[in-house]
């Protein structure tokens, strides 16, 4: 018995191209699908659970909750693709693994470059999550390892990449 999320049969044929990033072991039900779509065109779906990602970007997801509002969000029926564009954001799997590392974490407090996992690699599109979920503790971190670590190296990936 598979334990993994798939897509209905209806999303088989339209999205078979794009790759789906599990991020947990069971994500079969997943009540929150996240179509991830890239500055570059680059496309990949995490399955992820609705209660999860409200506790993971409370001020971004609230939208789901909130009574009285007429936001598409809260129309969104379980299961249903939810599509997402992150500013600057080169490759979703950076998504994918921020969503996962944030996950091993109670809270931001605990949170410093290491544990990140932060590197001259990441640390610009771990910046445009950090940003996009409204995690401003988070920023802030990453904001201090690249002012740290600043080098040609960065500056150019960020100019021109």
């Amino acid at each position: 018995m598979t334990t993994k999320f798939t897509l209905s049969q209806n999303d088989q044929e339209t999205y078979k191209d794009i790759p789906i990033l599990h991020i947990t072991r069971n994500d079969k039900y997943a009540s929150l699908p996240l179509l991830i779509t890239c500055d570059n065109g680059k496309k990949a779906i995490i399955p992820t659970y609705k209660d999860a990602m409200r506790g993971f970007a409370p001020d971004y997801f609230k939208i789901f909750y909130e009574e009285g509002t007429n936001f598409r969000e809260k129309m969104h029926k379980d299961g249903e693709l939810y599509h997402i564009k992150i500013p600057g954001l080169k490759d979703p799997e950076i998504v994918a693994n921020y969503i996962q590392i944030l996950d091993r974490f109670n809270s931001d407090e605990d949170l410093d470059y290491e544990k990140l996992d932060l590197t001259l690699e990441n640390c610009l599109e771990f910046y445009c999550n950090s940003t996009f979920w409204q995690h401003t503790d988070i920023s802030k971190i990453i904001v201090s390892y690249i002012n740290e670590n600043f080098n040609f190296v960065l500056l150019s990936k960020a100019v021109y990449e």
